[in-house]
C-alpha cells in the first residue's frame, strides 16, 4: 500500500485502542495493535474499576472527558458491525466533599466545571444531608 500511513501501537487497552480507533478513523492511519492478552481478560483496561467525571479545575480536562462520554454514549453507532455493541457502560456519578479549608477550592472548580457544561451541583452541609440522609455530613461545609 504505497502511500497509507501505518504506525504500531503497542498496548490494546483503552488508550492504546482508541488511538488506533481515532487515528484510522480521523486521518486515515493504518494501526497496528500489539496486544500480550488478544481477549483481554488480564489487561489492566479490562480490570479497572475506571469511569468517567467531569469534575476537574481545568477546561481541558473537563472537555476530554465529555468528548469520552458522548463517544461511550454512543458507542454502539461507532464500533457496530453485525451486532449490537455493549460495553456494559453505566453512568454514575462523582461526591467530593470539602472541609472549610477546602470549601473555596471547591468553589473554584464548580465555576470552571458549570461555565464548561459539567452537570454538577453545589451542595452545603444541609443539603448534602437532606440528599444523603445516611451520610455523615459532621465536618464538611460544601460537597
Amino acid at each position: 500500500m504505497s502511500g497509507t500511513r501505518r504506525v504500531v501501537i503497542v498496548g490494546g487497552g483503552v488508550l492504546g485502542s482508541a488511538t488506533a480507533f481515532f487515528l484510522a478513523r480521523d486521518h486515515g492511519v493504518r494501526a497496528t495493535v500489539l496486544e500480550r492478552d488478544p481477549a483481554y481478560r488480564c489487561a489492566s483496561s479490562a480490570l479497572s474499576a475506571g469511569s468517567i467525571r467531569q469534575q476537574f479545575s481545568s477546561a481541558i480536562n473537563i472537555r476530554l472527558s465529555q468528548a469520552s462520554l458522548a463517544f461511550l454514549r454512543g458507542i454502539d453507532a461507532e464500533l457496530r458491525v453485525d451486532v449490537p455493541v455493549d460495553i456494559g457502560f453505566v453512568e454514575s456519578g462523582y461526591l467530593f466533599l470539602a472541609t472549610a479549608a477546602g470549601a473555596g477550592t471547591l468553589r473554584d472548580n464548580h465555576r470552571v466545571q458549570v461555565a464548561n457544561g459539567a452537570p454538577v451541583t453545589l451542595l452545603t452541609q444541609d443539603e448534602l444531608g437532606a440528599r444523603f440522609p445516611w451520610l455523615d455530613t459532621d465536618g464538611i461545609a460544601l460537597a
